[in-house]
């Protein structure tokens, strides 16, 4: 069995055009299993116009064309939830089923953040990681943890590029078919990832932002994701360019709750009100645009079997234009971002 590449992520999500809303009264998806239809007309995908501050979109995949998707999304900084794209079975995904589709043996790069919020804690952190320490592991033994409760426990967290495992192989198809109705185009330097982001129930990647448009798959489990739009990415404390220090791409506002603290983080008072959250489920994709400030929670989905939970997913960084980048980061960060990455976008 192929070897699994460990690619860790320093920078990541792209900004674009603020625009006074991201949100749409696109209708909901509420029969997963409908059959395909023609692509529709206009007003069936998202288009920037005042609307709740939380909601989300949800289209199916069959109801997408690339210049549309591009106008709608790409161009705006619009995120939505994109369904259809599995089947209704997803059992393969599970923890029992899953984890054998790894290289048994390659080792992994565990994250250990310990079950005290740390991951959730910017002031504690130091060096370039909100994690305590990395451990090597294995699929079989880090599946082992997450059996026993252990990788809950502990907040263990697992990234890895797996693209060219039986996992990997099995998502490439409907990658390729999500790139064909969205008219995403792989990165120049990333290519075909497959990333596989893979842990217990409760673990919350802190806020951050990539400065490449990305689509995050969800296997198993659910994902609560908070997002602000990229405009607000200036108001949201991220951390300042310095070579020792988190990358600027990460965010010293990490787990807010409501209220949020505005003494500490007087920009929320203008980011606070445009957040959105969704419920990501299982066979479902976001879509999260570049400079599109996430906090990512996984939890336990009710869909699944009784049995040991993990929460797993897949994400996949796109091509995106530096134009759309630009007009969101501090100026310490766009020079950092031209200096290393753009060329790569």
């Amino acid at each position: 069995m192929a070897a699994t590449r460990f690619v860790r992520f320093s920078f990541t999500g792209s900004p674009f055009e603020a625009r006074e809303s991201f949100y749409t009264d696109l209708p909901r998806d509420t029969s997963p299993s409908a059959p395909s239809a023609s692509p529709p007309p206009e007003h069936l995908l998202p288009t920037p116009r005042a609307a709740s501050p939380r909601a989300v979109a949800r289209v199916r995949v069959d109801k997408l064309t690339p210049a549309l998707f591009q106008e709608r999304c790409v161009g705006t900084g619009t995120p939505v939830v994109i369904t259809g794209l599995f089947e209704k079975d997803m059992s393969c995904w599970e923890l029992a089923n899953f984890w054998p589709l790894l290289d048994e043996e390659a080792p992994l790069q565990c994250r250990i953040h310990g079950g005290d919020r740390f991951a959730l804690s910017p002031e504690r952190w130091s060096g370039r990681s909100h994690a305590r320490r990395v451990v090597t592991t294995s699929s079989r033994r880090y599946a082992e943890t997450i059996a026993s409760g252990v990788a809950q426990r502990d907040d263990l967290y697992v990234q890895s590029d797996i693209a060219r495992t039986r996992a990997g192989k099995l998502l490439q198809p409907r990658l390729e078919r999500l790139a064909r109705a969205t008219g995403l185009r792989l990165h120049q330097q990333y290519g075909p990832i497959v990333n596989m982001w893979w842990g217990g129930c409760g673990h919350t990647e802190p806020l951050h932002i990539d400065v490449t448009d990305g689509t995050l798959l969800q296997l198993c489990g659910q994902k609560h994701v908070v997002l602000y739009p990229p405009c607000c990415w200036k108001s949201l404390a991220p951390f300042p360019v310095d070579p020792g220090g988190m990358s600027w791409a990460f965010s010293r506002a990490a787990g807010q709750t409501d209220p949020p603290d505005l003494v500490r983080f007087p920009g929320l008072a203008e980011a606070w009100p445009l957040r959105q959250e969704v419920l990501l489920r299982e066979g479902e994709v976001l879509f999260i645009p570049a400079c599109c400030a996430h906090e990512i929670r996984g939890e336990r989905s009710s869909l699944s079997s009784s049995g040991p939970q993990h929460v797993l997913s897949v994400n996949r960084f796109w091509r995106t234009s530096p134009y759309l980048v630009h007009p969101h980061l501090p100026e310490d960060a766009l020079a950092a971002y031209e200096k290393c990455l753009a060329f790569y976008s």
